[in-house]
Order: structure tokens, then sequence, then C-alpha cells
């Protein structure tokens, strides 16, 4: 079915048969059979497109076949009588030279339609994605076509091969920038050999005069293609236009949608058929009953059944009027019919409660389950008895399934055809796919048309090697039908396959990275964090037929998200760096390859990145300074994401992710920034940090007292999380006790005629650290601390909670020398500056004496003089306070008086009086 033509210089006439050869040159005359219909001649416009874009020259279209001169011949059946009988078989077609023609000739009209794009295929190179791959035509001079060139193509094994166009949130608005636009998701069905576009047959124009079908409906008639409608889309109808039918059609007030109103119902259905019907539309009518969108109808009818069997009933009971509505419309004891299984329908007949019909013209329609896309309960328990059989299968699922990246593959739809084949007895006559946007999933409708037309002999390794060879060139094609499949690979498959040899059965695809992360933001924007985020999802409803939102291992979904995203990260790590060295090197379908395979892989790579460091920071929400660098950093990794996303913006798709609603990119980034951003501080949570050395962070014997919390008083706890104070409140070292911390607090509580102030205490102290050491990016060498740097951060994070209020310094035992104490004046008077300066603020400091159970206190009196050389500060005193034994460290009460001496002081210095 394929063959060699070779370019050709010199030649004077546009086209012409020499040495055996016909060559074909610019401005080569298209004869078209006067009998044609509309869609063989709509093809040819494409035809003549075609040529002038290869030659450079139009072509014009004649009625008349030339006796001298070459032309290209467009007939169906025998409408031509040339060398070889015309086509034979349901869309049969081929192509064939006869002389100084090439004719295209099919079997029917679609056979026909499919003849002339495989001439444009085949011999001038036009690829069936062109409009995707953002690739204009070969220029050529001429081309040379064996004089006995034929090729044929027989029926296709599946006769009705459909897509279905769904959740167009970037193709709607794309479509409406241009004509072209608009057609090309009808052309392209056609060039790859689909034959049927699943929808609606109405839109708001059919319910006025003179009655049109809706665009769609109408566009996929003049291109010859079959319509049927979606599963909830009964005869191609919607109850959107439910109150135009009855306003316009019947000049009436509607009538409520409810069950009990069969006969309005009935009316409805009844004008879309014979709508249908009068505008002659090529109809596979879809019966069935659900809701006015992707729900049951028991959760759109008011007065619907509770009880599986009644609600089967009804159903059953609504198909059988619709059926007999059908047959009534079209004269036809028989009619072309379809029965969509969707969700619902799938759980109705696999628990029994539904059965289906007894018609021999019906297709019962199965349905992949729903989220993950393999052959669900219902048709892997039927008994099948010869029925003629079809099956839906999602490319694109919007909820939690695959919609900015393709995921499922062709090797996942390949062996979901084959299993409902099997299981039906080789009686799969229907199929249909989500498409989704299109774009997206190229390469997978690519797979899916191949395979419905030669089911047989269809693999994926060869299909493989066709595309990439067909679209990136001979050298670099095999290595990308390599990696097209590394890619598939990558996805993490977050539950085993509990269906025998099925390969890939589960896949966090990219809709689940977008609400898995919305959820996790749910949680942490309310301060709650469950262990297992993701159970109890709102739509895991088995009322509404729907399980498996995100099909996480239910312990330990964290570790789960973890371990998985990582899994991935690594494999597209990998895949990434090929695609981006195959790239660098590629000159043959370079913009398609960066747009269907690099691009998306830089995307999902980016996404697993994101999901991994915002399941960190949910898991964080104990450490807030930790928290809010994995926030940051899955922020940056969902901002490179888009970035991947953003490089496809291009040519004609310019602006192409702009009305993105689905996946909800920027709405997911809005919520990652703000929380990022600085929580609001709350004016009545006065913070106060604590610094210095073992005295402020406590040595003191804890007691009863200890365990008492006042829950007005909290304290930023090691891991940077506010907790209910209880001493000992530092953890410098492990001797840490009791220190002046919490009854500052409680004292500075008392004093307040505002209960709704809260107090928080920032411990910062380093036990045996001098002066020294309390300058930004000096260490202990003890504690391997950077006391002051440390202070600095913790700080800063508490300020994001509440308001600092002033400062405690307890330090000097470490300078308690002549030589120290004399350099001490200057050092505190830095420090004082640093803590300012880096906090931004003129915060009243507060400096403690050292014990005086030392006979020599040098310090003391330095100490005593600070206020006089350092703005805004006090000193108090410590005299009668005692030790624990160890001449430098205070005792438990009196750690507790000191915090009241502090606290004394630091009410005078923001100016409050305090009463002894």
């Amino acid at each position: 079915m394929t063959f060699l033509f070779v370019l050709a210089c010199g030649c004077p006439l546009s086209t012409y048969a020499t040495n055996d050869a016909l060559l074909i040159r610019g401005g080569v005359p298209v004869y078209v059979h006067p009998e044609e219909p509309a869609p063989v001649r709509r093809a040819v416009q494409d035809l003549l497109r075609d040529l002038e874009g290869v030659f450079g020259r139009s072509s014009a279209l004649i009625d008349t076949l030339p006796k001298d001169g070459a032309a290209i011949v467009v007939a169906t059946g025998d409408r031509h009588r040339g060398r070889l009988s015309g086509a034979t078989g349901w869309e049969a077609h081929q192509v064939y030279t006869d002389g100084h023609y090439i004719v295209l000739n099919g079997a029917d009209t679609r056979g026909t339609v499919y003849a002339i794009y495989t001439f444009s295929e085949s011999c001038l190179g036009i690829k069936p994605l062109w409009r995707w791959t953002s690739e204009k035509p070969v220029p050529k001079k001429q081309i040379s076509i064996p004089g006995q060139f034929h090729q044929a193509i027989p029926s296709p094994r599946i006769k009705y091969r459909a897509w279905f166009p769904n959740d167009r949130d970037l193709l709607d608005p794309w479509q409406r920038n241009s004509e072209e636009n608009y057609e090309a998701l009808y052309e392209t069905m056609l060039r790859l050999k689909v034959n049927t576009l699943e929808g609606g047959i109405t839109d708001a124009r059919s319910f006025s005069p003179p009655y049109p079908l809706g665009r769609e409906a109408a566009m996929a008639q003049e291109r010859g293609l079959l319509v049927t409608g979606h599963h909830m889309r009964i005869f191609g109808s919607s109850y959107n236009h439910w109150d135009a039918y009855w306003k316009n059609v019947r000049q009436q007030q509607p009538p409520a949608l409810e069950i009990a109103n069969v006969e309005a119902l009935e009316e409805w259905w009844r004008y879309h058929a014979e709508l249908a019907v009068r505008h002659k539309l090529d109809m596979i009518w879809l019966v069935g009953f659900r809701g006015n969108r992707d729900i049951p109808f028991w959760e759109f009818f008011p007065d619907s059944p509770k009880d599986p069997q009644d609600r089967a009933d009804v159903i059953a009971a609504m198909v059988r009027s619709q059926i007999g509505i059908v047959k009534e419309a079209t004269g036809d004891p028989h009619p072309l019919m379809r029965l969509t299984l969707y969700n619902e329908m799938s759980t109705l007949v696999a628990n029994g409660h539904f059965k289906l019909p007894n018609e021999p013209s019906l297709i019962r329609n199965f349905v992949a389950a729903r989220r993950d896309h393999f052959p669900a309960p219902d048709i892997m328990g039927h008994s099948f008895s010869g029925e003629p059989t079809g099956y839906y299968l999602n490319f694109q699922f919007t909820s939690s399934g695959s919609h900015l990246a393709q995921a499922e593959g062709p090797r996942k739809m390949e062996q979901n055809f084959r299993m409902v084949d099997s299981l039906s007895g080789g009686n799969l006559v229907f199929s249909v796919v989500n498409a989704g946007n299109i774009r997206e999933h190229v390469l997978e409708l690519s797979a899916n048309a191949k395979m419905m037309w030669d089911f047989d002999r269809f693999d994926c390794p060869s299909f493989y090697t066709q595309f990439c060879n067909k679209y990136f060139g001979q050298e670099h094609g095999p290595g990308i039908a390599k990696l097209y499949p590394e890619f598939f690979n990558s996805y993490w498959q977050q539950k085993e396959s509990d269906i025998p040899g099925f390969e890939r059965q589960y896949l966090f695809q990219d809709m689940r990275y977008a609400r898995a992360a919305e959820t996790l933001m749910g949680y942490m924007e309310k301060d709650s964090y469950p262990s297992n985020p993701l159970d109890n999802h709102a739509l895991d409803d088995p009322d509404k037929g729907s399980a498996g939102y995100f099909r996480v291992r239910s312990a330990d979904q964290l570790n789960a998200l973890l371990e998985g995203t990582a899994a991935s990260i690594i494999k597209l790590e990998k895949v990434t760096a090929a695609a981006d060295r195959i790239h660098s090197q590629l000159t043959e379908g370079k913009r398609f390859f960066d747009d269907n395979l690099r691009g998306q892989a830089h995307f999902m790579l980016h996404l697993n990145r994101m999901l991994h460091q915002l399941t960190k920071a949910y898991q964080s929400h104990e450490q807030e300074n930790a928290q809010l660098g994995f926030l940051q950093e899955s922020l940056q990794e969902l901002r490179a994401a888009e970035e991947w996303l953003r490089r496809a913006e291009h040519d004609i798709f310019d602006e192409w992710y702009s009305n993105d609603n689905k996946f909800g990119l920027e709405k997911i980034k809005q919520r990652l920034t703000k929380l990022t951003e600085p929580s609001a501080i709350d004016t009545n949570f006065h913070v106060y940090l604590l610094v210095g050395q073992s005295n402020m962070a406590g040595r003191g014997k804890l007691d009863s007292a200890s365990k008492i919390i006042d829950s007005a008083i909290l304290t930023l706890d090691s891991n940077g999380m506010w907790v209910h104070a209880m001493d000992p409140i530092h953890f410098d070292k492990s001797a840490a006790g009791v220190g002046p911390g919490i009854s500052f607090a409680r004292e500075m509580l008392a004093k307040e005629s505002d209960s709704g102030i809260r107090i928080g205490l920032i411990p910062c102290a380093v036990g045996g650290t001098s002066i020294d050491r309390w300058f930004a990016g000096e260490q202990d060498p003890v504690t391997k601390a950077f006391p002051y740097d440390d202070a600095i951060r913790r700080a800063n994070v508490a300020m994001r909670k509440g308001v600092l209020k002033g400062i405690l310094w307890h330090q000097g035992e470490a300078n308690n020398s002549k030589e120290r104490a004399a350099e001490y004046p200057n050092k505190l008077v830095k420090l004082v500056h640093n803590f300012r300066r880096d906090l931004n603020g003129d915060f009243p400091f507060v400096v403690g004496e050292i014990g005086y159970f030392k006979s020599q206190r040098p310090i003391n009196d330095v100490l005593n003089q600070s206020p006089t050389y350092i703005p805004h500060s006090a000193v108090v005193s410590a005299e009668g306070l005692k030790d624990v034994g160890d001449r430098t460290h205070f005792d438990t009460p009196s750690a507790r008086l000191l915090g009241k001496r502090y606290a004394e002081a630091m009410y005078k210095l923001i100016g409050k009086s305090v009463q002894e």
C-alpha cells in the first residue's frame, strides 16, 4: 500500500505521462464526476489547496476529461471507466494511474473522500496531522508516479469509528479564531479515516425558522461524517435548549423537567428525531436517559426514585419510548442505534438491574472504567451472543485524567479494544474515543484510527515506527519511536493492575496532579493536616457511579505520593534528557516533537516535582520555615511546568492555553503563591525574643509548676511551630530547664487590661556563648549553632503571625573579666544596632545582671550602664537571686523572679506603669 515517487525537472507540461510514469506539476486540473455529492466536493477543495501548497500554482476544476493532457480524476464506484474496476466494500478506496490520469476512487462517498486524502498524503506528502504539527507543505516542482501504480485500501475492520471532542476549554476558543481552525477537526478526522462525530445536532439557532441543524452537525454532514449523540444527548439533544424549544417552537411556557412529564419528554425527543430526518443527517441514534450534564438522571430530575432497580426501570421505559420514536421518524424497523453504558449504566448492568433491549440494530456501547480506562465489570461479566458491540475509551478525562498531556498511550488503547473485541466474539463494530482538545492527543488518536481500520494487523511497535518516520524523518524516527513508550511508562502507576496481563491499568494522569495539589492546599489553607488527605473525595460516590478518584493506597498516602512522584521524576529526567539531545539534532518535525513529546515530558516532570515538594510542605506543617521553603519550591516547579506549556503557543496556536479552566493552572498558582506569602499578623499576639546564654535558656530544676499551661502563652518550638509554652522552652542543650521566659510572659499578661492579648516567646539563647558569638556568621563551636543568624531567622518566622514587642538579653558570664568587660559596651551597642536593623524596628531592649553569687562581677558594672549608651533600653537586677549550687545558674524560684523583673522593665520601656 505504499509506493515511491521521484522528483523530475525541466518538463514543460503541468502533468503528463512519459516513460510509463505520470509526472505531475503545478496547475494539474482536477476532474470531479458531475454526480459526486457535497462531501466529495468539499474534500476536493482541500485537495486544490494541497496542490497549490506543494507546487505554488493553483489547479482548476474541469468538467470534461482532457483527451491529451493529464488530470486528477475523482469518481465514486464505476462512474469512471478506467483500467481498474471501481472499489467495492464499505468505505474501500483506491488511487491508481489510468494512462495520463491519476484516479481517486471510492466504493462510496466516504471512500472517495478517503481516496482524495490518501492521494494528498501518499503523492503530495501532506500528512494527516499537518495543521496540528505546524508544518507547511514541502515545495516540489513535480512528482513522478509509476505508470502502473495502484494503492488499494480495503474496508475497515471496525465499521463505525468515532471521535468525541470533549471538555474543550482550549479547542473551542481556538476554533472561533478562524474558519480554518473550526474545520481542522473535521478535516483531520477524515484524513485519519475516522467516520463519526459524537456530540449534538442542535444549537441555539435550531429552534427558530428555518430550524437548521447545529453548526457542528451541519459541518459533519457537509464533510460526509456520521453523527451520534453523546451519552447525555438523546438523539443529539441538549436540555440546555429545553426552554427555547417550548417558547420558540411550541409557543408556550416550558413544562417542568420531571420524569412524570413523559409526554413532554417524548415530544422533545421526537422534535430532534424529525429534525435529523428532515435534514437527511446520517445518524447513529443514541438512546438512553441521563441528567443535563455528566450525571445520572436522578441527580437532575427532582422526582427520581431512590432504589437501584426502580432507577433502572425508569431508564428502560425511556429507552423503549425512544426506540419507538426513532422507528416511527425513520420508517425503519431496524434503525442503527446505540446505548452507551456509561458510569451509572455500567453499574446497573453489572449488578443485573438493567437488561439490555433485544434490538438487533442496537449497538451495546460498553465504556471503559472511569478515571483509569480499562474494561469495566459490566463487560467483563456480560454474556455475549453475537450482538453488535461498541466501546468507549477516554484518552482525555477532565476531573482526574489526562488533559494537558497524553497518558493512556497506544498500547493501553490496543489492550482495551482487543479485550473487548475478544469478549464480544469479534463483534466489535463501533469505537469512540474521548479526544479532549485534540491537539494533546493526536498521537493516540492516530493510533486509534489506524487500529480501528486495520485491527487484525495493528501492533504498537510498528505504529510508533511508521508514525515517527513519517513526522520526524528516517534518521531520528526510530529513536523517537522508542522514546514515546518510555514517556508513557514514566507515569506513576499508583495501584497495581488487577486484570491479569493488563499493562498500566492505573495511572496518575496530569489532572490528578492538579486535583491532588488542590486537595493538599485546601487542607493547608484550613491549617488542617489529616494523615490521608486523599480519602473521602466528594466525587468518590458509588451512588453517582463514581469511584477511584485518586486510587492512592488508603494507608500512608503522603509517603505514597512522595515515592510515586520520586519514581516518575527519575524516569522523566531520563526521557527529557534524551528528548533534549534529539531536539538539538532534529530538523524534520522539530516543532511538533517539541509540542507532542519533549514539551509534555518536561511538563510532567515539573508537575511531579511540584506535587513532590507540596507533599513535603504538607508533611512539614510543624516546621513553618521548612514548610515555606517547600512551598516556594513547589511554586517554582509549577511555574516551570507552565513555561513548557507556553512554548507550545506558536503560529496558529498562539495563546492556546490562555483559556485553560479544566486543569486550572492559574488558580493553583494563585493559591500556591498565597500560601508562600506571610500570614495575616495578629496585632494582639505580642512576641518577644529571648537571647543570651544559659541563664536565659534556663537551668532551673523542673517542678510541678512547670507543667502548668496557660493557653495564652505560646512558644516557637525547634520546628518553627507555635505550641503552648511549658518549660523547658529552650532546646540549646539537654540541660535546659526553668528559665525566666514563662514567668515573664505570665507577668506581662497579668498587667494587660485587654483579655485578648496572647504572648509568644521566641527562645534563642545558647548556653556558654560569649557576646562574640552573637554576630552574623559566627558559630558556636559546642552546639554548632549560629546564634545570631538563628535568632533572626526564628524572629522572622514569629513575625509572620504576631508583633515583635521587645528583646530580652541575658548574657555576661562568658565575658565576666575586666578585659572582656571593658570591650563589652561597644560590642553590645553593635549587637543592639544589628538586631534593630535586621528586624526592622527600634525594639525595647532589656538586659539582665548576672548572679551576685560571683565574688567578682565586673560585667554587671557595664550592664548597669547600658541604658546610658543604648537608647530605649533597661537593665534588671539579679540582687537576691540564688543559684542551683554551681555559682553560675539561677535556681527555679530565682529564674521565675528574674522573669517578673524583666516584665517590669519591659512595661516601663513600652510606656506602661507597673504596680509592685
